[in-house]
């Protein structure tokens, strides 16, 4: 049996790990102060952080990747490429992000770990890729939340990078269209209503009619942006049947922005609602639509509304 001993370690990297240890016992309010210790050893530190990488535990190596990338040394391309190869998904993650800090791109969108692709979308908006455009907008209907919040911000950028804000709003809309997890759901008609992109109403009215309260509450809210009279027949059935105070209130509110005369009917009728909040919401849309303001009366706004129809 041949026993091969360790390398000893040579100075730069007994210093790394010393440094590494009191930023591991330090309060929140002195990491800072320990990272520009771990910083200042330049690049011979750097080296030395690589080459123990493998051996550190997570939050270590996030500290240390963090070190990295600010040292940025030309001299860290090659060995932080080897890592790419690791079997540590966290290691594989930070190779993602500190070559990009390095100038270099390395696709990783593919990659089976969620922390790589999430690195690897955060990297494709550094070097502004188109080509990651539409494997960006696949991935916002993601399970895992940091990884589709990620790839919503990529597509948002890459989109006003390429003048591609259409194709983001119809690539969105036929998220909508398959199998995301409500969640997701959420995030997508949010996105959508930011884009404001009118020809999306009609994947978010059918997401009115979604089993989950908070994807029907982002429906509305998506609506309520995207301000397009075409919404109003499913906007006015959703006020008529919804259960939900949360999903009224939204729902309320996002008429309001609508405008629509069409909707009238369906808010007052809503000012009989048990919950106040709903009362209040109908009300203040009411007033929004009308410019007129007859308080949470019922009564009063059926007289306006009377009158209004009979003129």
């Amino acid at each position: 049996v041949v026993v091969v001993a360790e390398t000893p370690a040579g100075p730069a990297q007994r210093k790394a790990e010393e440094i590494l240890s009191r930023a591991r016992h330090a309060p929140a309010d002195r990491k800072n102060d320990v990272l520009r210790e771990l910083v200042g050893l330049g690049p011979d530190g750097a080296l030395a952080l690589v080459s123990i990488l493998e051996k550190l535990n997570d939050d270590d190596l996030r500290f240390a990747g963090r070190a990295l990338r600010e040292i940025r040394s030309p001299a860290l391309k090659e060995p932080v490429k080897a890592l790419l190869g690791s079997s540590s998904p966290l290691i594989r993650a930070e190779a993602v992000a500190t070559l990009a800090a390095l100038g270099v791109e390395s696709d990783h969108l593919a990659d089976p770990s969620p922390a790589v692709r999430a690195a690897a979308l955060e990297a494709a908006a550094i070097f502004k890729s188109r080509a990651a455009f539409e494997r960006a907008v696949a991935m916002c209907a993601d399970p895992h939340p940091e990884l589709r919040r990620q790839a919503v911000r990529t597509s948002f950028l890459l989109a006003r990078e390429h003048e591609l804000g259409q194709a983001l709003a119809e690539a969105l809309a036929r998220v909508l269209g398959g199998e995301a997890p409500p969640a997701a759901r959420v995030e997508v008609l949010d996105a959508l209503g930011r884009l404001r992109n009118a020809g999306a109403w009609a994947a978010a009215a059918e997401e009115l009619k979604s089993e989950s309260p908070d994807v029907r509450a982002a429906a509305a809210r998506c609506l309520g942006e995207l301000r397009t009279a075409e919404a109003t027949e499913a906007m006015a059935e959703a006020i008529a049947t919804e259960t939900v105070s949360e999903v009224k209130v939204a729902l309320a509110e996002a008429a309001g922005r609508l405008g629509d005369g069409e909707l009238v009917p369906d808010l007052i009728a809503r000012l009989s609602d048990p919950d106040p909040k709903v009362v209040r919401a109908a009300a203040d849309a009411l007033s929004r639509i009308t410019r007129q303001n007859h308080g949470v009366s019922r009564a009063r706004w059926e007289a306006y509304w009377a009158k209004v129809q009979g003129r």
